[in-house]
């Protein structure tokens, strides 16, 4: 234990004779000790982010709707399916989505808006929380009651505009036809790039019956539905679209889409491209080998008489090769512990910068330092082989 500390302190003496050149020496370790450490927590934490965004709208949520393909007759849904899908043991809740366009008025101003109507089960499948007022209710669905849910899109539109501060308990017009608006949704708050993908939401909400009675849609464009938990995706998406060819007949097609299976191709396409980008970051650990061997080899010949002077007392092979062995793999673990400082640092800047949960990947961490401890050893052993093979009496007569 006693040597090995003993040429431990004698590596560091060697090496900080010369601090700019170790330093420089150790850059494209610490550059991709850095870049490895950096990229992967970044990705990570990226993919974790979007990853809550998505299943902030429900984790089990899926929806099916009617296609019409080339070789496909199109048989749209109808409330028929919606109730097939409903006695199913494995669907925990769903709703009904219809949808068409029309002026929404208040006072002197109006604008043209999706108008979307759904069941009372709509809001909580979406986990949509209610930021004024109330959602309509299933009483107020049965009953053809002309009632509204609004976004803060419509709301900042229709009567921020007009100094209205609370628009429950107004009456705006849909068309020609009078609604109650009795909530305004929350608006959804995104926390990963998806923030900036997603427009902000401008639409009505009314109930699946209203929207028959009053305005004579009765196309289903899709239904929405959660799974119990435990239930897999895969085994009910082939169950459903069978069941459906049987009810609506071999020639038809229905898609299926399930939250839980794209946030898992998702992330596995992220994990996939983090690991790649991460792979060419990674390069400069090589280039850092080279350079490590480069210096190394430069020391060696500096030093060839102090080799000869150390062999001629009694130094072996295998202590001299050990020697340089040290001061390489010494150069590689002081330029990961920078890197991984670095990295870490600006790792953790940036997830706050860009308001994500901070994450440091530990896997990279190990990952780097283990690398780049290698890559020391394996460039590093060329040097010391060539400086412990030098004949001694060749070594003292070297000038």
């Amino acid at each position: 234990m006693n040597r090995f500390f003993e040429g431990f302190s004698q590596s560091l003496a060697n090496l900080s004779g010369n601090k700019t050149r170790s330093f420089l020496t150790m850059l494209g370790i610490i550059v991709g000790v850095f870049a490895i450490i950096g990229i992967i927590s970044i990705g990570e934490a990226g993919k974790l982010s979007i990853k809550r965004d998505l299943e902030s709208f429900g984790s089990n949520l899926a929806a099916i709707w009617a296609e019409k393909k080339s070789d496909t007759i199109y048989k749209p849904l109808n409330k028929y399916d919606v109730e097939f899908l409903k006695n199913l043991s494995y669907i925990e809740e769903l709703s009904p989505i219809l949808s068409l366009y029309r002026d929404v008025r208040i006072e002197n101003y109006k604008l043209q808006t999706a108008i979307i109507g759904v069941n009372e089960n709509y809001f909580s499948l979406n986990n949509r929380k209610i930021d004024k007022g109330r959602f309509f209710t299933s009483f107020e669905n049965q009953h053809f009651r002309r009632v509204c849910v609004i976004t803060e899109g419509i709301k900042k539109d229709l009567f921020d505009r007009n100094s209205i501060e609370d628009p429950v308990g107004k009456v705006i017009k849909i068309g020609d036809f009078p609604f109650f608006i009795i909530g305004v949704i929350k608006k959804v708050e995104l926390k990963s790039i998806l923030a900036g993908l997603v427009r902000e939401e401008r639409d009505v909400y009314i109930p699946e019956n209203t929207m028959k009675t009053t305005f004579g849609v009765n196309r289903i464009n899709y239904i929405l539905f959660s799974l119990k938990k435990g239930i897999k995706p895969n085994v009910v998406k082939k169950t459903i679209t069978s069941l459906f060819k049987i009810r609506k007949g071999e020639n038809t097609y229905y898609g299926t889409q399930f939250i839980e299976s794209q946030i898992k191709q998702f992330t596995s396409l992220m994990t996939t491209i983090t690991l790649i980008i991460a792979l060419i970051g990674g390069l400069s650990l090589l280039v850092g080998g080279i350079g490590i061997m480069n210096i190394m080899l430069i020391s060696v010949t500096e030093r060839t008489k102090e080799i000869g002077i150390k062999k001629a007392i009694g130094a072996t092979e295998g202590m001299i090769l050990k020697e340089f062995l040290q001061e390489a793999i010494i150069l590689s673990l002081i330029g990961a512990f920078i890197g991984t400082i670095i990295g870490i640092s600006i790792t953790v800047l940036l997830e706050l910068a860009i308001k994500w949960q901070i994450y440091i990947s530990p896997l990279a961490i190990v990952i780097a330092i283990v690398f780049s401890t290698f890559i020391g050893a394996l460039f590093g052993s060329i040097p010391a082989k060539k400086a412990s093979a030098l004949h001694p009496i060749d070594a003292l007569r070297y000038e």
